[in-house]
């Protein structure tokens, strides 16, 4: 069963991430954003599995406290795929349309853009991601036998 519910919060996320990965990069070219849509997918997709993995695990062995558990572990998934998705994009708009600059200082900023971007998608990435994790652990909880 923990396969199962690997796969299925991956297929999940996969599909949840990919109108997202459609509608941000519409303005990449052709060849770019489709690689990125599809790291984009990917990403979400082994996210998903993991979690939900983990949360499947969970509930096999003990049912106490898995509604937290799923929590924390969609969250950290969520938060997660969002540092990702900010970093694939970010990535894929300045590698399109962005230039090297000939200034130091201006070099350090954009090379401090990846990990600014990145935090702030782990920051937003985290509250779907909970709220995600919380359905699962509730869905999990709900087709488990009683024991």
């Amino acid at each position: 069963m923990r396969a199962i519910g690997g796969f299925l919060t991956g297929a999940v996320a996969g599909a949840g991430i990919l109108p997202g990965a459609i509608a941000i990069s519409g303005n990449l070219p052709a060849s770019t954003r489709l690689l990125s849509q599809i790291g984009l997918v990917f990403a979400a997709v082994v996210c998903g599995f993991l979690a939900g993995a983990a949360i499947f695990g969970r509930r096999a062995r003990r049912l106490d406290h898995l509604a937290a558990f799923s929590a924390m572990a969609g969250a950290v998934a969520g938060g997660l795929l969002g540092a990702v998705f900010a970093i694939i994009v970010t990535g894929s708009y300045l590698s399109a349309y962005g230039t090297w600059p000939q200034g130091w200082g201006e070099q350090g900023l954009m090379i401090l853009a990846y990990p600014a971007f990145a935090l702030l998608g782990l920051c937003i990435g985290t509250v779907p991601g909970l709220l995600f994790g919380l359905l699962a652990g509730g869905f999990a909880r709900l087709v488990t036998p009683a024991r």
